[in-house]
């Protein structure tokens, strides 16, 4: 029997062209997503990108733009739903089979909310099944940091991967929440301690605890750590709102699992440079990972 290990690449970036789904984009800053976006490729060569903040019409632009042959999903609105979801998955029909797709809302008394657009995806030589979450929270402006309304993101979400088959889990996006808020840490729940993950099923890993810093100070002048930058912070311009977080059974050394060394923010001079200087709509940056799977046969 000889194995054979496949790996691909995710990204995630809220790109800020359209914030609630509502097309407001210009050809020039359509333009510098694009061009970003193949930098961004020309370094990590993903197989998976999510975007948030993209109207349908961004989306089409963009995959028009791009030569790699990506096909695109969006959400699907529910019957009767006046909810407006903002978010994109596109991924290499070469590397990956559509399974299904859904996209998910929450109910808290008479207020319905976004919870995520699920992607099932299957490696084209593979049998397994992997369920990416895009996700985009309310923002702290109409939901503040300490109001308990935000943990019912994270309490269907939970749910909702609760009642399905046990399958490999990546969750991905925009939590508009740092890896220690309560919806992230205690009401999914996460834990930045790997090996907890690795024997403990009920707990998410969630890797970009490391990133709460600068963790080198001669990367960039003003890059801070984080992945969001909010000019009018007070104890901080940057946070660490965009995460990947994934299932127990992705750090248990199983068939497919995260390539935990692939993780990181991309913290690009001119993307950095754009998202200070305060002129222009961009304020996140582009985060990414890697999966493996590895094939048996004889």
């Amino acid at each position: 029997m000889a194995g054979l290990l496949l790996e691909a690449g995710i990204a995630w970036w809220n790109c800020s062209l359209s914030p609630l789904g509502s097309e407001r984009s210009t050809p020039e800053q359509t333009r510098f997503v694009v061009d970003t976006i193949h930098r961004l490729h020309s370094e990590i060569n993903f197989s998976i990108l999510g975007l948030g903040e993209v109207s349908e019409a961004d989306v089409q632009k963009i995959i028009g733009m791009l030569p790699y042959g990506f096909l695109y999903l969006l959400p699907e609105k529910a019957s009767g739903s006046r909810l407006k979801f903002d978010t994109a998955i596109l991924y290499r029909p070469d590397v990956f089979d559509l399974i299904e797709s859904e996209t998910l809302e929450g109910v808290h008394g008479e207020k319905t909310f976004r919870v995520a657009q699920l992607c099932a995806l299957q490696f084209r030589y593979g049998s397994h099944r992997i369920d990416f979450y895009a996700v985009h929270w309310s923002s702290r402006l109409q939901n503040p940091e300490n109001s308990s309304f935000r943990d019912e993101y994270a309490i269907a979400l939970r749910q909702r991967i609760k009642n399905r088959p046990k399958v490999y889990t990546v969750l991905f996006g925009d939590f508009n929440d740092e890896p220690f808020s309560g919806p992230v840490a205690q009401k999914l729940p996460s834990t930045r301690d790997k090996q907890l993950a690795r024997s403990n099923e009920d707990f998410f890993y969630n890797p970009f605890w490391r990133f709460l810093g600068e963790s080198d100070p001669t990367r960039l002048e003003g890059s801070g750590g984080g992945t969001y930058y909010f000019k009018r912070g007070f104890n901080t311009r940057w946070f660490t709102f965009d995460q990947m977080i994934f299932s127990s059974t992705m750090v248990q050394n199983a068939i497919c699992r995260l390539v935990d060394e692939s993780v990181s923010v991309w913290r690009e001079k001119e993307l950095v440079e754009a998202v200070i200087d305060g002129k222009r709509q961009f304020d996140h940056l582009p985060i990414y990972s890697a999966i493996e799977m590895e094939f048996i046969h004889d």
